[in-house]
């Protein structure tokens, strides 16, 4: 969607997994209140500059790859974290996995 500049998805508590991928304008993505999410895919939103998952901490799987903006991801929170594709973000300058034992896969290629 390259028409799409934000995403309220605030009422949605409930939600376990989310597709949010190649938005050209979306600038950011508040997922606050969203702490059932299990299952994120944001790839591809180049306009994406941070990414806030603190509160989802019953997250497993996470792929946030090629969002061309994106500098900083901070997962020590997401210690359910299993999976992790977070490859091509030009941006990102550090990556700190240290809280992160339970992950089985790791993608970060191309940052």
């Amino acid at each position: 969607n390259e028409q799409l500049t934000s995403l309220d998805l605030s009422k949605l508590v409930h939600l376990t997994e989310l597709d949010c991928i190649d938005n050209d304008q979306l600038t950011s993505l508040d997922l606050t209140k969203n702490v059932a999410l299990t299952t994120l895919s944001c790839k591809g939103n180049k306009q994406l500059k941070s990414l806030d998952l603190s509160k989802n901490v019953a997250l497993t799987k996470l792929e946030c790859k090629d969002n061309e903006q994106l500098k900083s991801l901070d997962l020590s929170k997401n210690v359910a974290l299993t999976k992790l594709e977070c490859k091509g973000n030009k941006q990102l300058t550090s990556l700190d996995l240290s809280n992160n034992v339970a992950l089985t896969k790791l993608d970060c290629k191309g940052n």
